[in-house]
């Protein structure tokens, strides 16, 4: 066990010391994967910011999301703008309103997830909301934390 410790520091790392090259990967990626997300990288973030369309009913989810590779724990800080959606605990949000996607134990050995994969997430977490909102019930699996 104490070889995945050292592996997941050497990972992070290597990331932390070429994190231009990481994150202008991450834009590409996602840019490619989304062209509804708008990005840019500034000093060790990437930063995204658009609108998240819904096909069903045309709601417009104001999406930003921040990503580095220097942030403790996990590496993404996903927030809707708008709608405004106070923090509630049964929704998967943490208390600075930023969207619970995933839960980091399950999380590969590096503990670092590409940003790009991390996106169809997001979707999933508006369409859980807005069941949430019609039946107060949280639609998915669930961890307590």
């Amino acid at each position: 066990m104490k070889s995945i410790g050292i592996l997941e520091t050497i990972a992070l790392e290597t990331a932390r010391q070429n994190s231009y090259l990481y994150l202008l990967i991450e834009k590409i990626l996602v840019e490619k994967r989304c062209d509804w997300l708008q990005c840019q990288i500034v000093e060790n973030e990437l930063y995204a910011k658009g609108y998240l369309n819904s096909k069903n009913d045309g709601k417009k989810y104001q999406i930003l999301i921040k990503y580095s590779y220097f942030y403790p724990g996990r590496f993404d800080r996903i927030w809707i703008i708008e709608p405004h959606i106070k923090y509630h605990p049964k929704i998967h949000m943490y208390y600075n309103q930023t969207l619970c996607l995933y839960y980091p134990k399950d999380l590969p050995i590096t503990r670092i997830t590409p940003l790009a994969r991390m996106l169809p997430w997001i979707s999933e977490w508006v369409v859980k909301y807005e069941f949430w909102k019609k039946y107060k019930v949280w639609l998915g699996e669930e961890v307590s934390h």
